[in-house]
Parts: C-alpha cells; sequence; structure tokens
C-alpha cells in the first residue's frame, strides 16, 4: 500500500502524435499557466480507500482549491498513478472529475495504471473534458513534453531507447523553443541508497540528452508524493506533492508524511523564465491512517 503502490511508470503507449501547436483560436496567458496535479490513486468503487482516504473526494477538494485560487489554468498535467485498481470504472470516474476544467489536460500513467485502459479510456472519452493524448506540443514560446517511464510489472521505470531518442530528436528540433521535460518518476533518488530508490533507473541517460540542449528549462514528475525542488546545470528540477497522501523518507524507509493533498502551479514566461508555486489543503484527508 505504501511504497509498492504509489511508484509507477507506463509503457508502450503509442507512437508520437505531434509535435503539435495550438490552433489558432486556443488563448493561453503571459506567462502559459499550468496546473500539475499527480498520484491521484482513484478507484472505481465510491467506497474504497488508500490508507483510510477517500482519494476522489481529495482530488475533488484540490480541484475546487485550485480553481478557486488561481482560476482557470492554460493547461494541466497528469503525472501517472492516476488510478489505483487499474480498472474502467477508475479512468471514468477521473474523468467525470475533471470536467471542471476548460482547457487541454495532458497525462502521463503510472504503475499503478493499466496503460491500455487509461490510454483507451481518455481518448475515447467523449465528455466534456478537454483530454490531449499528444506526447509532445509547443505553446506559445515553449516545447513541452511527455516521457513514459513505464517497465511493466515493475515499481521502478526507465526511459526505453525510443523515448531517449525522441527527446533528443525533438529538442534539436525545438532549440527555438524554451522546453519543458515531463516524466513519471523522479530523476533524482529520494532513497539514502540509491540502489534501494525505486525511481528512473536510467536517469543519467536522460540528464545526458538534456545536457546536449541548451533549451531545457525545467523537468517535471510526480511518484513520490512529495514536493522537491532542486537544479541541474541550470535546469529546474521538480516533484509535486499527490492530491491524496503524501510519504517522507525516515531511516530507510517510506513512511506517511502527515501533511495534506496538494497541487503546483508553473509559470512558464515567454523569455524561458520558470516560476512556480505550491498550495495545500488546509486540512489533513478525513481518516488518514497516520
Amino acid at each position: 500500500a505504501m511504497l509498492s503502490s504509489r511508484f509507477g511508470a507506463e509503457s508502450g503507449m503509442r507512437s508520437l502524435v505531434g509535435p503539435v501547436k495550438y490552433s489558432g483560436d486556443a488563448q493561453v496567458s503571459n506567462p502559459i499557466r499550468i496546473l500539475h496535479l499527480t498520484d491521484t490513486h482513484i478507484y472505481a468503487e465510491a467506497s474504497r480507500r488508500l490508507l483510510g482516504v477517500d482519494t476522489s473526494e481529495t482530488f475533488r477538494q484540490v480541484v475546487e482549491l485550485a480553481l478557486q485560487t488561481e482560476g482557470s489554468p492554460d493547461l494541466v498535467l497528469l503525472t501517472g498513478d492516476l488510478s489505483d485498481d487499474r480498472s474502467e470504472g477508475s479512468y471514468l470516474r477521473l474523468l467525470k472529475l475533471l470536467e471542471k476544467f476548460d482547457c487541454p489536460i495532458y497525462f502521463l500513467a503510472g504503475n499503478h495504471d493499466s496503460v491500455e485502459e487509461l490510454w483507451n479510456q481518455f481518448t475515447a472519452y467523449k465528455g466534456k473534458t478537454g483530454v490531449v493524448s499528444d506526447r509532445s506540443f509547443v505553446v506559445g514560446s515553449w516545447f513541452v513534453t511527455l516521457l513514459n517511464s513505464v517497465l511493466p510489472e515493475k515499481i521502478e521505470g526507465a526511459l526505453s531507447k525510443d523515448e531517449l531518442e525522441r527527446l533528443d530528436k525533438e529538442l534539436g528540433e525545438h532549440a527555438d523553443n524554451h522546453a519543458f521535460v515531463c516524466v513519471h518518476h523522479n530523476v533524482v533518488p529520494i532513497m539514502p541508497d540509491p540502489e534501494a530508490d525505486l525511481g528512473l533507473k536510467n536517469a543519467d541517460k536522460l540528464l545526458e540528452i538534456i545536457d546536449r540542449h541548451d533549451n531545457v528549462r525545467g523537468l517535471l514528475w510526480g511518484h513520490v508524493h512529495a514536493e522537491y525542488a532542486g537544479q541541474h546545470k541550470g535546469v529546474q528540477l521538480l516533484a509535486s506533492p499527490s492530491t491524496c497522501i503524501q510519504f517522507r523518507v525516515e531511516e530507510e524507509q517510506m513512511v506517511i508524511d502527515p501533511l495534506p493533498p496538494g497541487y503546483r502551479m508553473i509559470y512558464l514566461e515567454e523569455d524561458g523564465a520558470l516560476r512556480t508555486a505550491l498550495n495545500w489543503l488546509d486540512k489533513l484527508p478525513e481518516g488518514l491512517q497516520v
């Protein structure tokens, strides 16, 4: 339920569709305002709980807080572990909750997701939700790409040769754009022993590519149910809290961190500056088993 239930990735989604520019009538603000929501762990059944927490309710509350505080974002990024039971019903419940947004919604899967079920339900959905299946896109002066890091039946993740080559190629093609890279698994180890970390196992290969392209401004992930902010050779490294339960490392073990659900806002400036802010609900989730 703890470490194994939350770390994720995503395998063999689909070939790249894009990169896609926003249509001429799509209005985006300056700066571009991105809402990052991650590790939602939704169930098909309303009665099911994750460590005592109603994850659909906490997600609803986080969305409500974000819309009240930030207004409507230009786009939403969902970076994996969207379901906790891999079911069709869980994705349909999440899509219903996402109908609050009137903007494009981009997604990655995590190890708790069924990659096929997530893809099928999100791309087939004909409701009000603006789900977009493109793996990369241009918005304003920025190029944004989402990388699949899932290994089937594994908690840890890795980027395939194809994904690494895609990233390298696209960053080169968009050298005149500021670039923002998104992945599910943590690129920086969170465990004291990096060998025991269940994050991105070939993070070195990802960073090698980023080092070759001086247009990369930020690298974002989920997976860790915690906030993180760091730097790699001038590139901002960011992880965001979960919309349900937070974790921390204590004596080389993952334990529940008694912090409320939250979200991250990311502001992409036209000149390449990247600003960010975190916000949390004002109380712990009801029923949390600390």
